[in-house]
């Protein structure tokens, strides 16, 4: 069974995604360091200077919208873009305590080498309910409906933290970001100043 796990993960992913993965890996290792070892503050000052000098060494394209629908060289970038992000996201099961800000730090560096400045974005978000949590007087498996999980949501009174990367309008990196209210933001200067005005959380 195992071999044949292998063998189907092997034709799905390709040895180009194989070569960015290995790639970003010591990008994304030396990424959860600075997250272990550096206050916040001191980290988001440093991490934008450095995105922003990656930003200035590379040869940039401008942050533009795409044209509808894009074009052939805009969709090889978006390909690159996605790509990159895939990538970074399977180093990160490799990194111990891999986070979502951990990815999404990782990704913004990756991108900003290749010229595409991006935003991390960190937010929060009330914490889903599991299903015991919601109803821990029905046995375990059992199925719990929609109406039970939101009539108990208002009691749990936890929250989570959630990391995301936009760019070019788009969330490339953090899946759905519906329930999240952003509350910081990680940015290269070459971006907008309004979207870096956001406060640092406490």
């Amino acid at each position: 069974m195992r071999a044949e796990f292998k063998e189907s993960l092997l034709k799905i992913i390709s040895r180009q995604d194989v070569r960015l993965t290995l790639q970003f890996l010591p990008l994304v290792a030396s990424v959860r360091w600075r997250l272990w070892f550096t206050p916040f503050a001191r980290l988001h000052a440093e991490w934008r200077t450095l995105v922003q000098s990656e930003l200035d060494g590379a040869a940039r394209l401008e942050n533009a919208s795409f044209s509808t629908p894009p074009t052939p060289a805009e969709r090889a970038l978006i390909n690159e873009v996605w790509d990159c992000a895939h990538a970074v996201r399977r180093a990160a099961h490799l990194v111990p305590r891999g986070s979502c800000l951990t990815q999404a730090m990782a990704l913004q560096l990756v991108l900003a080498r290749r010229g595409q400045p991006c935003s991390v974005r960190i937010g929060v978000g009330r914490a889903e309910l599991t299903k015991n949590e919601a109803n821990p007087t029905k046995n375990e498996g059992a199925e719990i409906s929609k109406a039970e999980m939101s009539a108990v949501s208002h009691d749990t009174g936890r929250f989570e933290a959630h990391a995301w990367v936009e760019w070019q309008g788009r969330v490339i990196m953090g899946g759905n970001i519906a329930r999240w209210k952003p509350l910081t933001i990680f940015a290269p200067a070459t971006l907008s100043p309004q979207t870096a005005s956001l406060s640092e959380p406490s």
